[in-house]
């Protein structure tokens, strides 16, 4: 009877709105006779062996289980032809080289992957590599040409998580397949997952010396190293020692295993490795900042990186926060006591120094390309000067509330600080409306207003004069010419934005 190893997962918010949705996507339900596990850093856990190459239910009944996808309710027997049509129609090669794709893939198992296995029987280790992703068409798409690049040798599932969505599962499995598909494939990994690779290898070679000894420091060893795959053994249904005693090997044998450390890949990561990594367990959004003091609108896009904070992570964090700043992109890493978290915050780090690599490698972005598309269009509201106008922080706040994604602040209070915004900014000028001016007879009386739009506001020539003569007085004026000052910028928005 094979044994079951895993460890209780823990729920790990990532940025803000949909991108804490897809952290919880390493919480898999146990749904009919899916193979089902619960994925972790470097441990799997799985129910039934000879269920686990299931891609759909055994039962017929089972195909009308519901869930989401998206934001849409559908079956399991829907979800799963939406699969098969793009596994059969869709180009797995588009955008981007194979070995581009390699160093996204790299990073992506970085981040979501799990490299380990299961004792099937005894001491018969089986080697298991597996990744999920909330089921989506660009997740799908994702794992098709990763199943190309690794020779079509790793199959699907589909199960159902905790908050009712359904999840995609690719896995591979075997020694076979572990060596010469797996391991030639992800050559920069690191931490827990790259001496995951190294534990492997020397686990295959005591299960081959075991066939032909009965040397119990031999098999200890290879029990230790299944149980080191992993730095949360403590989390194992069965503990190592259980283990020992059920193979009839003393515990006490472990203190005699000669002490060994694993040295990290030295390899540098690129910027396509984090760009993975991103895909996994990272967000790019946008935050608004109300600044009471001074009724100031502030835009802040973030790109964040979160992990939880174990010696591992922090390596490999560290790496990546180094690799960016290396690029130029000014990025942190702030460290608490439970999170590790790289940050490239704010508009001239986001937009100006990452924003140039993110728009080459677009092609890469996957389940992330709403969240960047919804970013270049603040971006060119922001370069036009746009997010200085009522009307752009109006234009603004609808775009991204027109997103599924949930927010903490409602959209109607952003819209009661852009009016008080508007009071502020005009209160600022002695003529009490932004973006009009005085015009003085030369003894310093008013004699009109003049709309002059500034240079960082990408208009086209549209300054223009009110006289009070011509508009009967100086209030007409100067409603004409906030009139036509706001149907001249409000154009401007709804045309361009």
């Amino acid at each position: 009877m094979q044994e079951v190893l895993l460890r209780e997962g823990s729920v790990k918010w990532i940025g803000l709105n949909l991108f804490r949705e897809k952290a919880l996507v390493r919480h898999i339900c146990y749904l009919a006779t899916f193979y089902t596990y619960l994925k972790t850093e470097s441990i799997i856990s799985s129910s039934d062996q000879d269920k686990s190459h299931l891609t759909e239910p055994e039962n017929d009944i089972k195909s009308t289980v519901k869930g989401k996808v998206g934001n849409k309710l559908m079956t399991l027997s829907e979800v799963k032809s939406l699969f098969l049509t793009l596994k059969n129609y869709s180009d797995p090669s588009e955008g981007g080289s194979d070995k581009e794709f390699c160093l996204l893939a790299n990073g992506f198992w970085q981040a979501e992957g799990y490299i380990g296995g299961i004792f099937r029987s005894g001491l018969n280790f089986y080697p298991l590599c597996t990744a999920t992703q909330l089921f989506s068409i660009e997740s799908v798409k994702f794992f098709i040409r990763l199943n190309k690049a690794l020779c079509n040798k790793g199959t699907f599932s589909i199960t159902l998580n905790s908050l009712g969505k359904f999840v995609i599962a690719y896995r591979l499995s075997g020694w076979d397949t572990f060596f010469s598909v797996f391991v030639p494939y992800f050559t920069t990994l690191y931490g827990e997952k790259y001496r995951a690779i190294l534990k492997l290898n020397k686990i295959y070679a005591l299960k081959n010396h075991i066939k032909q000894t009965s040397d119990n420091m031999s098999k200890v060893h290879l029990v230790s190293l299944v149980y080191s795959l992993t730095g949360y053994s403590s989390h194992y249904k069965v503990s190592l020692e259980e283990k020992l005693l059920s193979l009839e090997l003393d515990p006490a044998l472990l203190k005699e295993l000669p002490k060994v450390s694993y040295k990290d890949n030295a390899i540098k990561p690129s910027f396509l490795f984090i760009l993975g990594f991103f895909l996994g367990d990272g967000s790019l959004h946008l935050k608004l900042e109300w600044k009471e003091k001074n009724s100031t609108v502030v835009i802040c896009p973030l790109f964040n990186i979160v992990q939880s904070n174990t010696e591992s992570n922090k390596y490999i964090m560290e790496i990546m926060t180094d690799t960016l700043n290396a690029l130029n992109i000014k990025t942190s890493l702030e460290k608490s006591a439970t999170t590790c978290t790289l940050i490239v915050k704010g508009i001239n780090n986001v937009f100006n120094s990452l924003f140039p690599l993110l728009k080459n490698s677009s092609h890469f972005l996957y389940g992330k390309s709403d969240s960047f598309n919804l970013l270049v269009w603040v971006e060119r509201l922001v370069k036009s000067g746009g997010h200085h106008t009522y009307f752009g922080l109006r234009a603004l706040v609808n775009k991204i509330y027109a997103n599924t994604n949930k927010r903490f602040t409602d959209k109607e209070v952003w819209m009661d600080r852009i009016e008080d915004w508007l009071k502020a900014a005009s209160a600022r000028r002695d003529e009490g409306e932004y973006y009009i001016s005085f015009i003085y007879t030369s003894d310093r009386k008013v004699r009109g207003w003049q709309v002059r739009f500034p240079s960082t506001l990408k208009l086209p020539k549209s300054n223009k004069a009110f006289m009070c003569s011509t508009w009967d007085g100086q209030d007409k004026a100067l409603a004409a010419a906030v009139q036509y000052r706001d149907k001249i910028i409000s154009d401007w928005i709804n045309q361009n934005f």
